[in-house]
């Protein structure tokens, strides 16, 4: 949607979101509906049969469909499929192999998580590349940022029932943010965007949105 899509459905074969509930709110919010215990069975051409119109989908159980269940979504031209999320680490593997130790990798190239593991793991990369070269660095800033990208991959825990809302004359004076990271887990891109610092976020396995104005 942020390229200007226009989305008119997520199907999910799980009966539930496989990922957190921040993101899925995020696009319930935005008007999409998101399918769960459902599976797309085929896609519908057009006259030309050089694009798409639609698609069939079901009900599904255990990733196989419930006869009687199909539907038609109609007015589409192209359906994204995503088959899950596994490492890409072949041109890390072929680096090593022909360059050894000066090769490094971060980001999906060794783990897949959300976009702030990436984010810590690049930064540490780049403290064991100038350790590799024989440069100087803070040490101490390499092991706090380590524990940062640690603290990143551990499973999430909920540590709050509901978001955090403003009183309701605040909420009746004119928009305001809902931060709705129920979640304690070290993803801040929230941190990372706010122009005004207006969000901070510590990596003590606490919700994003913990502390904001």
């Amino acid at each position: 949607m942020q390229a200007g899509a226009k989305v008119k459905a997520i199907i999910e074969a799980l009966p539930n979101e496989g990922g957190f509930p921040v993101q899925a709110n995020r696009v319930r919010r935005l008007g999409i509906p998101v399918l769960t215990s459902h599976i797309l069975l085929k896609a519908l051409p057009n006259e030309a049969h050089d694009g798409i119109t639609g698609a069939v989908v079901a009900g599904c159980r255990n990733f196989k469909a419930i006869p009687g269940t199909e539907k038609v979504i109609e007015g589409i031209d192209a359906i994204n499929i995503c088959t899950g999320l596994v490492c890409d680490d072949q041109l890390l593997i072929k680096g090593n192999e022909i360059f050894g130790r000066n090769c490094f990798g971060a980001g999906d190239a060794i783990r897949i998580g959300e976009g702030t593991s990436a984010v810590l793991k690049g930064k540490q990369v780049a403290f064991e590349i100038l350790q590799e070269m024989g440069e100087k660095f803070d040490y101490d800033e390499y092991l706090s940022l380590s524990k940062e990208y640690i603290d990143s991959q551990q499973h999430p825990l909920r540590l709050i029932t509901d978001p955090y809302l403003p009183s309701k004359e605040r909420m009746n004076e004119k928009g305001f943010v809902l931060i709705d990271c129920l979640y304690g887990f070290a993803c801040n891109p929230c941190a990372f965007a706010c122009p005004n610092g207006a969000i901070t976020k510590s990596s003590n396995q606490r919700c994003p949105g913990d502390r904001f104005r």
